[in-house]
């Protein structure tokens, strides 16, 4: 396919920060034609570094450091520029002139490359390198969502995800997360919810999602294209989601229109994923495709760093119209102020510490359907007293049976352990919390 450079300069006047865009895509192109440099990335990106004559100025590439195919193939780790006018001008420059070096570095796995642009004048004329960057856009089929943000501009993209449900939202939604529960998202909606910094595994995750989609699409020769777009479904304004990237049709390579959504994902333990994607992954996809009105989702999951697995799974309408349901009546509830039941999850203890920090000193009449639950509550304290006693006693005789031994086998092939264990003195630091306690209705007189 021939691309049409010269147009690029058009799509926007750019800045030097634009390439920054450019970290993590994988180059098809990268060219030198003349005094221009051509980058082209899978996704559909496409960039143009050159300078626009303004009159009597000369600005020309003075050399190219490394060698342009190891830029080719493998994501991007650097895209970066650097002007300065402190280093020593070349052999062939007019004493007295105005000069400036802009330096472009752009690094990939395979290695580094450094081009160096020259640009002279008398002073009065710019001498720097312009940059242009076209961004891909992706239309669906069924015109089934807007565009609302760029996912990159992390602030913005958390406050809009505020504003609706995204898809790692539907699975508490629906009571299937093994993290979140409706109570907890809807502190989260709230406002409540404080911002959590990475973890050191999310972290690597991210680092790795170009790279395991670039060999996701290597291995099936499936078009594909990272996805950088919160998107909004039409129908529902609340609903929201940002796929890790569009699949497209092996069929139909070089087609605008996606064919589905793709969820990238690492793990080192838990699901067996070939067995299939677990509850809360299905239904998160399931509502990517809902907000998208797309007809397919690849689950793409690496495995302890040295496996790679994938999952289709279909567009189900069944599915979706129950979560549309559940979400739909989730929403109304944040719009109302109604917070969902709390379902003994720790992650609704911790929404009801931020739902309900302090007491305002009120006394209020409880629900009289309550009276049964205060029963069903000393039933369960009385439950659990007995099992944690007879758990003592088990525990008791397993000490006593190994005496000063470090372990003991069963013929089950069972083993206990009883080793001796050093905790360090620490204090505990200052808190403020609410307890939740009993009280006996006082006898008259």
């Amino acid at each position: 396919m021939t691309i049409d450079f010269e147009s690029v300069g058009r799509w926007n006047s750019g800045s030097l920060e634009d390439l920054s865009l450019m970290v993590g895509k994988t180059l098809s192109l990268a060219e030198r034609s003349g005094d221009e440099l051509h980058l082209a990335a899978t996704d559909g990106t496409l960039v143009r570094l050159w300078h626009e004559q303004d009159c009597c100025e000369s600005v020309s590439i003075e050399d190219v450091d490394g060698d342009l195919h190891d830029l080719l193939g493998s994501p991007l780790t650097m895209a970066e520029a650097v002007s300065s006018d402190d280093a020593p001008p070349p052999a062939s420059h007019y004493p007295g002139e105005s000069f400036t070096w802009t330096f472009y570095k752009f690094a990939t796995l395979k290695g580094y490359v450094t081009i160096r642009w020259y640009g002279t004048s008398n002073g009065y004329y710019r001498e720097g390198v312009s940059v242009a960057v076209q961004l891909p856009k992706v239309v669906s089929t069924a015109a089934a969502f807007e565009v609302v943000c760029d996912s990159r501009d992390r602030e913005t993209w958390l406050a809009e995800r505020r504003k609706g449900i995204g898809s790692s939202d539907a699975a508490a939604i629906l009571g299937i997360s093994p993290w979140a529960s409706p109570l907890s998202v809807y502190a989260d909606k709230k406002g409540l919810s404080p911002e959590r910094d990475d973890s050191e595994r999310m972290r690597w995750g991210t680092l790795l999602e170009p790279i395991v989609l670039a060999e996701y699409g290597k291995e099936t020769g499936h078009e594909v294209q990272p996805c950088s777009t919160l998107c909004r479904s039409a129908e529902r304004s609340w609903q929201l989601a940002t796929p890790d990237a569009w699949r497209f049709r092996k069929e139909d390579p070089g087609t605008p229109l996606p064919f589905g959504v793709i969820e990238l994902k690492t793990t080192g333990m838990g699901w067996s994923w070939t067995e299939g994607a677990p509850p809360h992954v299905v239904a998160q996809v399931q509502h990517q495709l809902a907000v998208t009105g797309l007809s397919w989702a690849s689950v793409v999951v690496l495995v302890n760093g040295s496996r790679l697995l994938w999952i289709d799974l279909p567009r189900d309408d069944a599915f979706i119209a129950r979560l549309n349901d559940a979400e739909a009546d989730f929403w109304e509830r944040v719009e109302k102020d109604l917070p969902p039941a709390p379902d003994g999850t720790e992650a609704s203890r911790e929404a009801l510490k931020l739902l309900y920090p302090r007491d305002t000193g009120a006394v209020i009449a409880l629900p009289g359907e309550f009276i049964d639950l205060d029963r069903e509550r000393e039933e369960l304290l009385r439950a659990k007293a007995t099992v944690e006693k007879d758990l003592e006693v088990a525990n008791q005789r397993i000490k006593a049976a190994l005496a000063d031994a470090t372990e003991g086998t069963l013929a089950s092939g069972v083993r206990y352990s009883y080793r001796t264990q050093q905790r360090a003195e620490h204090v505990v630091k200052a808190a403020e919390f609410r307890v939740l306690r009993r009280h006996e209705k006082r006898a008259a007189g």
